[in-house]
């Protein structure tokens, strides 16, 4: 929970440090990049924890258990 927190603080910190460093961005530009931070961050938390208890995590091209995995997205025939 402690390196959520850190990198909660970090994305708002250099979300914040943008807006002090290039002048022409502003506040919504810095909520926006905030926010795709927040969602890539996000994407990559779901998609480790999915792998760590063995589930899909929807990411069949990059898996080495592709074709070998019985997903939860797929249906039997």
């Amino acid at each position: 929970m402690k390196k959520h927190i850190i990198v909660i603080i970090c994305i708002i910190l250099a979300a914040v440090s943008a807006g002090f460093f290039v002048p022409s961005l502003s506040f919504a530009d810095c909520a926006a990049l905030s926010a795709v931070a927040f969602a890539v961050y996000a994407a990559i938390v779901y998609t480790i924890k999915r792998k760590k208890q063995g589930k899909c995590c929807g990411c069949c091209q990059g898996c080495p258990m592709c074709g070998n995995c019985k997903s939860e997205n797929k249906t039997e025939e």
